[in-house]
């Protein structure tokens, strides 16, 4: 697979770029809460990062590699049929992909009943963390099909 690394400069914000497959990850070096960056992702891009393989918890982790804080991507707890990918589209999915999860030990937790929006744990783990999304984080979002 080829993979590049890019970084963009749009007014003052450092991006990073991953390239794996059909999509391109970004890191978004801004802190906002996960519905903001939701907006965000939507306005620049596709949307919040979906990631449905290990191959593109690679790709984040690449996107992320000089990042060591917590970010957001685009998984979040609808709170009807629990856990779903914020690009709500059933043709954008192969079979399988939105059922993949890489939770940390112990993870979803949902601490004090509040925690309904997923993060990436620090330091490229690839792992995830549920949290309560009116916290400001920097995100990743992503372009592809």
């Amino acid at each position: 697979m080829d993979c590049r690394l890019i970084v963009l400069v749009f007014t003052g914000t450092v991006l990073h770029a991953a390239f794996a497959q059909t999509r391109q990850y970004y890191f978004v070096n801004r802190t906002l809460n996960w519905t903001d960056a939701q907006s965000v992702c939507r306005r620049d891009y596709t949307d919040l990062a979906t990631i449905e393989s290990i191959a593109d918890v690679e790709a984040v982790n690449r996107a992320t590699s000089n990042y060591t804080g917590f970010g957001w991507i685009g998984l979040y707890d609808d709170l009807v049929n629990s856990w779903k990918w914020s690009i709500d589209d059933s043709s954008f999915y192969g079979d399988g992909e939105t059922d993949f999860r890489n939770w940390n030990s112990g993870q979803p937790n949902n601490l004090d009943g509040q925690q309904h929006c997923v993060q990436l744990l620090s330091k490229g783990l690839g792992k995830w963390d549920d949290n309560d999304c009116d916290e400001e984080k920097k995100f990743v979002c992503y372009n592809g099909k």
